[in-house]
């Protein structure tokens, strides 16, 4: 089939579909008198297509992610009334039907309250694809693709497959409802576009796209694409192998007609090309059409070669930048360049039209003009300096001058950090592009790569300029941050206390500067928990913030002054600056913007402060999504928000989902063979497994995280030490105490030759080891060190306080064991008190303090105040832990036990 006759059969069929059914032959039969021979061809097509709209009910805005899968040993075709239980999902109605299955929307109340769409599959002629093929599409997880959340059967063996529910118009019918203008339609093809690109990158080719197979949804009042139906030619093609012809016609890549068994990226570019089309349907610029015409084209080497491409393209287009469909001819490229620099342009000519006016004006007027023209002169050699810098940094991007280098963003900036500390006589131009490439080094996280070209930055800078030059105090807050990160706070401090006096030195402060340097400093204090000296630098950022009425910068104040409430316990403060920032982060950039997820992250866990599980849940799900849309899944960022949700999930039992986080984790830091974090990551899923009670799997991952930190330099021992603390509280579970204490000595022999004896971690290692004596009735032994871990704590920051409550704790149970109850009671009402003022009046660790001294009470028969106690254990731990949880129970049973009057304890 050649593309005259490709066009041909294209035409036909979009009008044929609107033409009555008994009328269709007729016309294809007219309209093909000359080329009878494609009858046949077109006739097939049809009625494919029409089957294709025989599958669906008049309801075209909710669709399932696999249209042709069909159901397993199902007995009827009964349409399932309201109601109907389906696992974890309770029928709503039917929204949907095809040949191979009916499609229900319903309500799910586990894990996530949801309604979702259902999907009854009739049979399943090769379970071993269906499943592989499902796993595939299942780890789809992209903001513009709709979610396949589970395939699973019924009790009587029937297959389903719940997704996610869209409920939205498909693109083209949203558009024009909206009567959206070319360049919002780009902007929302673009989305369409990056999820198509994602699913490719997973390996899977989407094959039927088309406008019902792309719907918008509103969120927050954003339109957000929602793709559907993907997969649908290989999974339609198990079940009907004569309907090889899967997918819309009017769509269809050229080549698929020839070879039905075509499945590639260039396919789905040909079908964005042809919806790009019906999108911009009208009169539009020779750019776009051009851009359409080549995802279209007939040969598909000649078209783009994915639809990032085809995405790129646009950009270039919505920039008005030349794209490169398109031929342009010199004026075409000066109208261009004038769009995208119109500023530049407008201020050129105001420049020429000021020294044409300084020529002919006084001899004063003249003066001026001519230090005008020296400013320009000068400016225009930077701009010049600064674009042979940038032609000759990006030349490796030109194929023409660089076949062998790998051009990706990160070499880029690689590249241009080399040549600029490669410059033997560098200027203020030079370090201005330094400083530049080294914010970029920070937020890549790449720390000694920033540390090097900032101090080069400001030792030129510090050369040629004045000491209180405000770009030389940009480069000394850079360092401050740069030394914060690396672990350096004292060099960090110093650098931004004398950021801060040289500001306080210019004739006129730089408020903004001082602000940042004021954030800085804060940030700085909370990394070392002085959270009163934190607190007094964000509150004057703050105020100077206010004054110059800078929203962003406000609402990342209201969210630091959050941060060190929440680690103040101050739960309700927290939570109103947390939500303070999070509306002025809303209006401003809507609700995926980065900073919306460190807020959501935090806003977590104060929720989960106020017993306010699912939310907290929710919101850490929330902000993985975004983290990792902003930044990809290896991100720190998105591995502390993954990382939260273990612990959250931890803390409420669900240890396996803790786990698979972990693997997650643990997959990121493989590909780049950090042991530090490996080692720390594979304890933490150690801990997972040991309260999970399976111990030989929690001893194997305690002993590998050993092992990883083995040949780390004695600077990082520190994690060391740690993970052998860690490992020994398993092995102390286990009654393995002889092990355990190996391991612990040898933690406290390092941390006693290095550290001062009130370092926290090994207050923290003398507590498991008093409680590992506890454990043997070595009770001197336990008593002596709890006294010592009490006698050293001179600070009162909360993770020393910590300290002193485990400590007391550890004494009233062996006083109780000794009989001397009074003793027992006076500890641990210490430790009560102690804690509530920590962490409020419903901490779960007051359940456990209530729990023993309930037990004092009835060892000493006073079962009124045993009573008491352990009904006051119990209403905090019955909103505080999960059902299941171990102390909940035994307070449980021993509260019963009482009520029967028996001393079962």
């Amino acid at each position: 089939m050649n593309p005259e006759q490709y066009q041909f059969i294209k035409q036909i069929l979009e009008k044929v579909y609107d033409i009555e059914a008994n009328k269709q032959l007729p016309f294809i039969e007219e309209s093909c008198q000359s080329r009878p021979e494609l009858i046949p061809i077109i006739v097939e097509m049809l009625e494919i297509g029409q089957s294709e709209q025989a599958k669906k009910l008049d309801k075209p805005a909710i669709h399932n992610h696999i249209t042709n899968i069909g159901l397993h040993n199902v007995k009827n075709d009964e349409i399932l009334p309201k109601g109907t239980s389906i696992n974890d999902y309770i029928i709503i109605e039917q929204i949907g039907s095809g040949g191979m299955g009916n499609v229900y929307s319903a309500k799910q109340s586990f894990p996530a309250e949801r309604t979702v769409a259902i999907k009854l599959l009739k049979s399943i002629p090769d379970f071993r694809f269906f499943e592989s093929e499902s796993h595939m599409l299942a780890q789809l997880n992209y903001p513009n693709i709709a979610t396949l959340y589970e395939v699973d059967k019924t009790p009587d063996g029937q297959y389903f497959i719940a997704m996610e529910y869209i409920d939205g118009d498909n693109i083209l019918k949203w558009c024009d409802t909206q009567n959206l203008d070319v360049n919002s339609r780009i902007k929302l093809f673009q989305q369409l576009c990056s999820g198509i690109s994602y699913a490719h990158e997973k390996g899977i080719i989407h094959c039927d796209i088309k406008p019902n197979n792309v719907l918008i949804t509103e969120i927050n009042g954003n339109p957000v694409v929602k793709i559907i139906d993907f997969g649908i030619s290989r999974l339609e093609s198990q079940n009907d192998t004569e309907n090889s012809l899967a997918g819309t016609p009017t769509y269809l890549a050229p080549e698929v007609l020839s070879n039905p068994k075509v499945v590639d990226t260039r396919r789905d570019v040909y079908a964005l090309g042809v919806l790009l089309k019906k999108l911009l349907a009208g009169d539009h610029s020779d750019e776009l059409k051009s851009i359409a015409n080549k995802a279209t084209a007939f040969n598909k080497q000649e078209r783009y070669a994915s639809p990032v491409s085809l995405s790129f393209d646009l950009s270039r287009y919505l920039n008005n930048k030349p794209v490169r469909s398109h031929k342009y001819n010199w004026y075409q490229l000066s109208v261009l360049f004038i769009r995208r620099n119109f500023t530049v342009v407008i201020f050129s000519m105001v420049l020429l039209l000021s020294l044409i006016i300084g020529f002919i004006a006084q001899y004063q007027q003249a003066e001026l003009a001519k230090q005008q023209s020296q400013a320009a002169q000068l400016a225009q050699k930077e701009a010049e300096e600064i674009s042979e810098f940038l032609i000759e940094l990006f030349n490796v991007a030109n194929p023409e001058k660089n076949t062998n280098e790998i051009t990706t963003p990160e070499n880029l900036i690689h590249r241009a950090k080399s040549k600029l500390l490669a410059i033997e006589n560098p200027d203020l131009t030079d370090a201005g592009f330094m400083h530049t490439i080294g914010n970029i080094y920070t937020r890549m996280e790449k720390l000694d790569d920033a540390l090097e070209i900032i101090n080069s930055s400001l030792k030129i800078k510090q050369s040629k300029l004045p000491e209180n030059d405000p770009s030389i105090i940009s480069d000394k807050i850079q360092l401050g941050l740069i030394y914060r990160k690396t672990g350096k706070p004292e060099e960090a401090e110093k650098q931004l206390l004398s950021a801060v006096d040289l500001i306080h030195s210019q004739a006129i402060e730089n408020s903004l500067q001082l602000s940042t340097c004021y954030n800085a400093l804060g940030n700085l204090y909370i990394a070392e928990e002085k959270f009163s000296e934190a607190n007094k630098y964000h509150e004057m950022a703050l105020e100077i913030r206010k004054r110059i009425d800078d929203k962003e910068a406000i609402a990342e104040s209201y969210n630091n002054l959050g941060v060190i409430n929440n680690n103040l316990k101050n739960w309700k403060l927290a939570a109103k600056y947390y939500y303070l920032s999070l509306d002025i982060y809303n209006q401003i950039h809507g609700e995926n913007h980065p900073f919306i997820a460190t807020l959501k992250n935090n806003l977590a866990l104060i929720e989960e402060q106020n017993f306010n599980w699912q939310k907290s849940e929710d919101l850490l799900s929330e902000a993985w999504i975004n983290w990792q849309y902003a930044y990809g899944e290896n991100h720190s960022n998105t591995i502390t928000v993954k990382r939260n949700l273990a612990l959250f999930y931890n803390r409420r039992m669900e240890y396996d989902r803790a786990i698979e986080i972990y693997d997650l984790i643990l997959s990121a830091y493989e590909k780049v063979n950090d042991k530090e974090k490996l080692a720390k990551y594979n304890s933490m899923k150690a801990q997972s497994y040991a309260k999970k009670e399976e111990f030989h799997k929690a001893n194997q991952f305690h002993q590998h995280a050993i092992d990883l930190t083995s040949d780390l330099a004695l600077s990082e021992k520190y994690l060391y030490n740690k993970l052998r603390s860690q490992y020994a509280q398993t092995l102390i579970s286990q009654n393995k105490f002889e092990e355990a204490k190996v391991l612990l000595n040898e933690a406290l022999k390092y941390l006693e030759e290095n550290h001062p004896k009130n370092n926290y971690m090994r207050l923290y290692t003398l507590n498991i080891l008093a409680d590992l004596y506890s454990h043997q009735h070595e009770y001197q032994s336990a008593i002596d060190l709890y006294n010592e871990v009490i006698g050293l704590i001179n600070s009162n920051q909360s993770s020393y306080q910590l300290r002193r409550i485990n400590a007391l704790i550890g004494l009233g149970k062996i006083y109780r064991e000794q009989t001397q109850y009074q003793k027992s009671e006076d500890l641990y009402l210490q430790a009560l008190h102690l804690n509530q003022s920590i962490y409020g009046e419903s901490h779960k660790t007051n359940g456990i303090i209530y729990f023993e001294i309930g037990k004092v009470k009835l060892e000493q028969n006073n079962l009124k105040g045993a009573e008491d106690y352990l009904n006051k254990a119990l209403k905090i731990q019955e909103i505080a832990l999960p059902q299941n949880d171990k102390d909940l129970l035994a307070t449980q049973q021993l509260l019963d036990s009482l009520k029967r009057n028996v001393k079962k304890y």
